[in-house]
């Protein structure tokens, strides 16, 4: 028997775990250490199976059931979630740099117009996010007219 810490070969028996298993104690690095791992490793099939039924809109309880089913295993949803969590600390974090900057020229909003068309009563304000700027928006009579005035709508699009 080999330590798992030093590699020394000073190991003695010092007791029992809670479950019955032997545990050893290195005299030369001073610590307890179980021989044998019983743990199950499952392998990297089931995990790309688990994250592929996650990305499916399935909670953790469903896709540890599904897995069980599949491969007549025992596989808990705290063992899928650990998984998960795993993998998304491998995945390379979103900084500024990752971004690539786009410039928008064009931005379609043909439903707003339409509506705001059919209810020309209403006035309303919204702010417009994109990725890159923001824009102000308002919807009413005397924005459309502006808008005509500097080309921005073709006449075909606006009522009188």
């Amino acid at each position: 028997m080999i330590c798992k810490h030093c590699s020394s070969k000073n190991l003695v028996k010092s007791g029992f775990t809670s479950l019955g298993r032997q545990k050893f104690f290195c005299k030369d690095c001073k610590k307890s250490q179980l021989i044998s791992d019983n743990r199950i490793k499952y392998d990297d099939k089931v995990k790309k199976i688990a994250m592929i039924l996650l990305s499916e809109s399935n909670n953790y309880r469903r896709i540890a059931r599904i897995l069980n089913k599949i491969f007549g295993t025992k596989i808990s949803y705290q063992l899928i979630i650990y998984w998960v969590q795993k993998t998304v600390n491998k995945m390379p974090q979103n900084t500024d740099n990752n971004r690539v900057s786009r410039d928008i020229a064009i931005v379609e909003i043909d439903e707003l117009y339409t509506f705001f068309k059919k209810n020309p009563s209403k006035q309303e304000f919204g702010l417009l996010l994109t990725e890159t700027a923001c824009v102000c928006l308002h919807f009413g009579q005397v924005q459309e007219r502006k808008l005509q005035q500097e080309g921005f709508l073709r006449k075909s699009h606006t009522t009188k």
